[in-house]
């Protein structure tokens, strides 16, 4: 019976492993896409999947990429 829990609790945590990653990028907020400008270093839930503004993902995902402000400009 032991040996149940003890892998329950690995699975659980694996399980864990691989949620948190989604959640971390649903929960940042994606009202940079609503208003359309994102500022370096966010996360944002993209078509492409979850992405870290920078230069190169906003121009990637069909952004302008503002280097005086440090943000995307999304159309």
């Amino acid at each position: 019976m032991k040996i149940y829990k003890i892998i329950l609790y690995i699975c659980i945590i694996l399980l864990l492993f691989i949620i948190i990653p989604f959640i971390s990028c649903w929960n940042d907020k994606d009202i940079c896409l609503d208003s359309g400008l994102c500022k370096k270093g966010m996360k944002v839930n993209t078509e492409n999947g979850c992405i870290i503004i920078n230069e190169k993902n906003c121009i990637n995902n069909n952004g302008t990429w503002n280097k005086d402000k440090n943000e995307c400009q999304f159309k």
